[in-house]
C-alpha cells in the first residue's frame, strides 16, 4: 500500500481542501458557475465565495455556543475569536499555496491530466513521480499543521478571556480542527434549509470532525495494523454521520450529501482511486 493511499483519505482530504479554499478566500468573488454547472469542475466541489466562508464559520460558532449554552454575550465574543483565527489561518494557508504552487507545477506537467499517472511512463518512473508526489504532500501538511497548532494556542488564549478552562477546552475540541472538510459539510447543510432540523444535522457534523480529528495520531505510523484499525474507526464514524444525517435529508438531499462527503483521489492516484478505507483494489 503506498504512502499517497494512506494519506488520501485522513489528511490530504483536509489539507487539499484548506489550501484550496484559502486561495480561494483571498480572492474576490467570482460568478456563480454556469447553468447546469452546480459549481464542479472534473467533479471538484465548488469552494465557497468569501461570504459563504465567513457565514460557514458563523454558524459553525453559534452552533457550538449553542450546544456550550454560553450567553448571547459569550456566543457573540466566539464567534469573533473564531472568526479571527480562521481568517489569519487562511491567510498563512494562502501564502503556502502561492509559494507550493510552482513546485507543485513542474510535477504536475509530467501527468497527462492533473491527478492522472502518465501511461507513457515505465514504473521507475512512476514510482519517481509518485514520491515526489509524495514529499510535496509531506511538506504541504507539515506547514499547514504547525500553522494550525499555533493558531490553535492563539484560539485557546483568546477564549480564555471570556471563558473557563473547561470551556475553553470544549469550544476549541469542537472549532478547533480549522478542518475545510468542516466547512463543506456545514455549507452543504445549510443551502438544504432544514428548519428545526438543522441543529441536529450540524451537531452529526461536528461530532464527526470532532473523532476525525483525533484520528490524525494514527498517520505517524506505516504499519498495516495501525491503518486497518484507522480505517475501522474512520469507517465506524463516518457511518454513524451518515445514519444521522440518513434520518433528517429527504431523498434528494441525502444525494447531495453524499456527493459532497465523497472522498476524491490524492493526486498521482487518477480516476477510482479515492476510495474509502478498507475496499479492495479492483
Amino acid at each position: 500500500m503506498n504512502r499517497i493511499y494512506r494519506r488520501n483519505w485522513l489528511v490530504v482530504a483536509s489539507a487539499v481542501l484548506l489550501v484550496a479554499a484559502a486561495a480561494a478566500f483571498a480572492q474576490e468573488a467570482q460568478p456563480g458557475p454556469p447553468e447546469g454547472g452546480q459549481g464542479h469542475h472534473r467533479g471538484r466541489r465548488r469552494l465557497p465565495s468569501p461570504e459563504e466562508a465567513q457565514a460557514v464559520w458563523a454558524l459553525q460558532s453559534a452552533h457550538v455556543a449553542d450546544v456550550m449554552q454560553l450567553s448571547a454575550e459569550q456566543a457573540g465574543q466566539l464567534a469573533t475569536a473564531y472568526t479571527e483565527s480562521r481568517k489569519r489561518l487562511w491567510e498563512v494557508f494562502r501564502q503556502k499555496h502561492d509559494e507550493m504552487r510552482e513546485q507543485f507545477r513542474g510535477v504536475r506537467s509530467r501527468m497527462d491530466e492533473p491527478g492522472q499517472m502518465p501511461r507513457h511512463l515505465t514504473e521507475g518512473e512512476r514510482e519517481e513521480l509518485r514520491e515526489a508526489i509524495s514529499e510535496f504532500l509531506d511538506e504541504m501538511m507539515e506547514a499547514m499543521m504547525k500553522a494550525a497548532a499555533k493558531e490553535r494556542d492563539t484560539f485557546r488564549t483568546a477564549l480564555s478571556a471570556f471563558l473557563s478552562e473547561e470551556q475553553a477546552n470544549t469550544a476549541v475540541e469542537r472549532l478547533g480542527s480549522f478542518c475545510g472538510m468542516w466547512d463543506y459539510m456545514v455549507h452543504t447543510i445549510a443551502e438544504f434549509r432544514l428548519g428545526e432540523k438543522q441543529a441536529a444535522a450540524l451537531e452529526a457534523a461536528n461530532v464527526y470532525i470532532v473523532e476525525y480529528f483525533k484520528l490524525r495520531e494514527f498517520t505517524a505510523s506505516d504499519s498495516d495494523e495501525d491503518f486497518a484499525e484507522l480505517c475501522e474507526t474512520l469507517t465506524g464514524i463516518t457511518l454513524t454521520r451518515d445514519r444521522a444525517m440518513a434520518e433528517l435529508l429527504n431523498e434528494e438531499q441525502l444525494e447531495q450529501w453524499k456527493k459532497a462527503v465523497a472522498p476524491r483521489p490524492a493526486p498521482g492516484e487518477g480516476p477510482g482511486r479515492g476510495r474509502r478505507p478498507g475496499e479492495e483494489d479492483k
